[in-house]
């Protein structure tokens, strides 16, 4: 079951990134609904970054 996101509804997002297993996990409303992983670091813009 989907949780209900939508006009009128209250929804708590957030997420999660394992820097390790370089994976990301996306919950709603406390429930996880996938797990993404990445094997390449995207570039970042001009003047923009980590500080590396």
């Amino acid at each position: 079951m989907r949780p209900a996101v939508g006009p009128g509804t209250w929804t708590h997002l957030t997420g999660a990134y394992d820097g390790i297993a370089h994976t990301t996990k996306p919950y709603v409303n406390g429930t996880l609904q996938a797990t993404a992983c990445r094997t390449k670091r995207a570039p970042s813009p001009a003047g923009h970054g980590s500080g590396r």
